[in-house]
Parts: structure tokens; C-alpha cells; sequence
């Protein structure tokens, strides 16, 4: 319980979280409650349930806890059926809380209440009987991922093939000069916060970013006062003057995301992607790869590998298109001072467009960004993870609540060798139970390398 609310806390007041047992969601709704208003004891809650037993449940648990019960009795917490409160109720006030207890039985009329409320948590108990509802929630908040929640939902059988592959020359001549620079920052800033510290300042102790710097310069022998004619000087003044510490945290901050995207983002992984197609004659694909950029890329060079076009690219940074529809003809505007002209989609538009395109068969592959759309639905037989960069398949198997998986799933997972990739790889953590590794031996694996990552 403790684990979902300090996600919702992290996600600044946003979730939804997969709670089948109506009693354990009544409890976390009245803990969430209790925290709340241990902060402010002036919030205004509404609460809507699927029916009027439901609600007698939760006003009982509520109204138990002294901690809250005061609210309740002022009626700053309201709870009400979803029913009553499309016939009878009129919020007009602004919430600062929303509790939807069970997000299925949610009506269209009451989207307005949704999107005003400051604070928004639901609950996904599976009795849905509204999937537009479920979607559409899905994509307005982020989800709630528990240990407990991915043992009970994300059970499907994985077979995975790990693919390495070895960087070029010139990409890990690059890599290693990234990676030197570094790890001699950290020489001198020691660990990511005090870096943080270097380019922002500490707020908490009221420390500007140059005053950061200054101390660090100090206890390292420089001052404004060096003889800068002595060359010993002239080094520690070119390492620890203030101005060039802030300059370097800066560089060593951007290089760090430049070395995950390095190996994120390697063209070297599309041909055994391309590969692994064609040899083992997979279809029903969906690639995530960490970027939106190397996603059209990977998409574009599969269609070229295979002379048709069997895949496409499916994030929300597609560019403006025209679309044809189920004829074949150009879909156009149809009123308004365009109107019998092309009409442009926006990515949003174009995603349900290429979702159709999957479903119906005409094409095969799907590719994504590691931040896939959780209103994807569609059957998936096989997953490439092009970078353990991005999340497990475990939190895929949670995200894609739409999706339905083959059992086994087919999985592949790419990664460029000696690299943070491959740490990143060997500090996985899955279920044997579930998910089995079918030709990779991580104990002959030794990497030495700098694990500083920041995901953007």
C-alpha cells in the first residue's frame, strides 16, 4: 500500500493503479485519504463509486479513521455513485481531489469533473463495462506499477533471445572519449547530486550553483589570487575555476544523456532486427525502441529491407500527414475553407490510423518509443526491446492493458556490449517463474563501466 501512494506522491498527485479486491481498495482509498489531509485539512474530495453498496463501504471506512473523519462530516469528502451523480449533482466547486473507485462505470458526462481536479486517482478493478472509459483514463495519468500488481497481472509466459552487438570503430571511439570525460567529472564532483548542485545550486541549504563551485575550487587550491605565471597553477585554475566547474557539470550532464542515446539509438541494431525477422519468420510485432526518431528510422529501414511496406512508426512526434481511407482515396476536409482538400493528421489521428492498418492485417510491425501509447490494442506474438534502456517487458506487460500477448511471448532484447547497456542488462531483475532466457550466459559476462544514467 505504502508502495502505490508514495508512486502517486512521485507522480505529483497523478495514477491509476489495477486493484481487484474491492475491500483492499477501500482501505488504500481511506489511507490515501488520511495523508492527504495530514497535509491540509481543507481539501475538497469527491469520491464516485460504481453503486450504493460500494459507497456505504467506503463512507464506513472513512468515517472510522478520527484522522478524517472530520472532513466527512463537514462535507469537504463527498462520495457518491457515479449514477446519482450524473442525475442529481452539479459540482461547483473546484475539487482539489478526485477518487475514481472504479473507472469503468464512469460515464461520458462526467469528464469535465476528471480533468478539473487537481489531484486524480483511480482505481482499475476489471469490472469494466466502459473500455472507451478505460482507455481514455489510461492516457490521462500514468500508471501505478507494484511488485504486487505485476505478480498478478503480467503472468504471461516470455521467451527471450538476447542479441549483442558490437559497436563500430568510430562509435566506440566516440563512446570512450564520452565516457572518460565522465568519469573524470565524477572524479571531481563525486556523485550526481553534487553535480545537480553544481549547474542548479541546493535549495535546501540556500547555496547558488558558483557558490557550489567555489567551495569545491577552494578545497582543491584555487583562488582568485593564483600566480598564474607557475604552469601548476595554471592547471588548477583551468580545472576548478568556478565559472569553468559550473561549464563542466553542464557538459558532463548533457554527455551523459549523449552516451545513453548512443547506444539506444545505434544503426548497427536494424540489421538484427531485420535478421531476426526474416529468420525466424516473425510477425505480429511491436519494436520499442528508447527514442520517437529512431523509431521512424527503424520503421523506414525495415520497409526498404522487405521492398513493401509491412510496418510503421507509432509515437506521438509522426509528422502531419495525408491518410487514404478503406477506398483508397485521400480523406478529405469536409466543410470549412478547406473543405474537398487533403486533410492533415496529427499524430494522435494518425496512431488510431496505423492501429487500424495492424488490425485488419495490412501491415505487420508496429514501432514504438519506450513511452508506447497505453491505448494500443492490438495482438502482439513477439516484442523486440532495443535497448534495455527502455522499460522491462514486465512493465509493458502491465502498460499495454489493451494489448493481447501470445503465451509464450516472443521476445528479443538488444543491447550494444561493453557498454552501460550491458550493465543495465545484467542488473535486470525477472521471474524465472515466467520468463526464461534461451541463449545468453550472463555469468561470463564482466563489465567495467561508469553506471551514471539519467532517463529523460
Amino acid at each position: 500500500m505504502n508502495e502505490i501512494l508514495e508512486q502517486w506522491k512521485a507522480n505529483k498527485g497523478l495514477g491509476i493503479v489495477n486493484i481487484v479486491n474491492s475491500d483492499n481498495a477501500i482501505s488504500l482509498i481511506a489511507e490515501l485519504l488520511k495523508k492527504c489531509y495530514s497535509a491540509n485539512n481543507n481539501y475538497k474530495t469527491l469520491i464516485i463509486v460504481k453503486d450504493y453498496a460500494y459507497r456505504t463501504n467506503v463512507i464506513g471506512k472513512i468515517s472510522a479513521d478520527n484522522s478524517i473523519k472530520e472532513a466527512v462530516d463537514k462535507k469537504l469528502i463527498r462520495v457518491y455513485t457515479n449514477y446519482y451523480i450524473e442525475q442529481q449533482i452539479t459540482v461547483n466547486y473546484a475539487l482539489d481531489i478526485l477518487i475514481i473507485a472504479n473507472i469503468g462505470f464512469v460515464n461520458q458526462g462526467n469528464w469535465y469533473k476528471i480533468k478539473e481536479a487537481k489531484f486524480k486517482f483511480f482505481i482499475d478493478d476489471n469490472s469494466s463495462i466502459n473500455n472507451d472509459t478505460r482507455k481514455r483514463v489510461y492516457e490521462m495519468v500514468p500508471v501505478i506499477v507494484t511488485k504486487e500488481i505485476v505478480e498478478n497481472n503480467s503472468t504471461t509466459p516470455v521467451e527471450e533471445r538476447i542479441l549483442p552487438i558490437h559497436l563500430d570503430d568510430a562509435t566506440e571511439a566516440t563512446l570512450s572519449r564520452v565516457s572518460e570525460y565522465i568519469n573524470n567529472s565524477f572524479a571531481i564532483f563525486g556523485n550526481i547530486d553534487n553535480l545537480q548542485y553544481a549547474i542548479s545550486g541546493n535549495p535546501q541549504l540556500n547555496i547558488s550553483a558558483i557558490d557550489y563551485c567555489s567551495r569545491i575550487a577552494s578545497e582543491n587550491g584555487w583562488n582568485d589570487r593564483l600566480d598564474m605565471s607557475i604552469e601548476l597553477n595554471r592547471k588548477i585554475d583551468e580545472i576548478y575555476n568556478p565559472v569553468s566547474l559550473q561549464e563542466r557539470a553542464s557538459n558532463t550532464y548533457k554527455l551523459i544523456k549523449q552516451r545513453i542515446n548512443i547506444c539506444a539509438d545505434y544503426n548497427g541494431k536494424i540489421n538484427a532486427i531485420i535478421e531476426a525477422i526474416q529468420n525466424d519468420n516473425l510477425k505480429n510485432i511491436l519494436i520499442v525502441c528508447k527514442s520517437c526518431e529512431f523509431a521512424s528510422t527503424v520503421a523506414n529501414e525495415i520497409n526498404a529491407a522487405f521492398n513493401k511496406e509491412i510496418c510503421k512508426p507509432y509515437h506521438s512526434k509522426l509528422n502531419t500527414t495525408f491518410i487514404k481511407d478503406d477506398n483508397g482515396e485521400y480523406i478529405l476536409y469536409k466543410s470549412g475553407n478547406f473543405k474537398g482538400t487533403k486533410k492533415l493528421f496529427g499524430a494522435q489521428a494518425q496512431m488510431s490510423f496505423i492501429e487500424r492498418d495492424y488490425n485488419r492485417g495490412d501491415i505487420n510491425i508496429i514501432v514504438a518509443n519506450s513511452a508506447v501509447n497505453k491505448a494500443l490494442s492490438v495482438a502482439i506474438e513477439c516484442v523486440f526491446i532495443v535497448s534495455p534502456m527502455c522499460l522491462t517487458i514486465e512493465n509493458y506487460l502491465y502498460r499495454l492493458s489493451s494489448c493481447q500477448f501470445s503465451r509464450p511471448l516472443k521476445l528479443y532484447t538488444l543491447f550494444c556490449k561493453n557498454t552501460i547497456e550491458e550493465k543495465a542488462l545484467n542488473n535486470r531483475e525477472i521471474d524465472k517463474n515466467y520468463h526464461k532466457i534461451l541463449n545468453y550466459d550472463f555469468s561470463a559476462n564482466n563489465v567495467k563501466n561508469n553506471d551514471i544514467i539519467i532517463v529523460d
